[in-house]
């Protein structure tokens, strides 16, 4: 049985996404940028940093990035000091 609230924050996360894809967007130009110099220069490594819900998509991101694009991948988790 789920304790009461249970979910809620992942709520939360799913009502904030449009403003997240918005600020996102609104960067366009430097992910582009980003982007270029990565098709000029491919880097050979791969580090994602992920914590808390997002460890999962992380895991799968070392998986795809090695498997389809042969780069060293790792990951790491997030952590914040002072964090309860």
């Amino acid at each position: 049985m789920n304790p009461p609230g249970a979910g809620r924050h992942f709520l939360a996360e799913i009502h904030e996404q449009p403003a997240a894809l918005l600020a996102l967007l609104e960067r366009l130009d430097e992910f582009t940028a980003v982007g270029r110099a990565c098709a000029e220069r491919p880097p050979s490594a791969l580090r994602l940093v992920a914590h808390g819900s997002s460890d999962a998509a992380a895991s799968y991101g070392v998986y795809a990035f090695g498997l389809r694009r042969r780069m060293s991948c790792r990951m790491s988790s997030a952590r914040v000091r002072g964090a309860r």
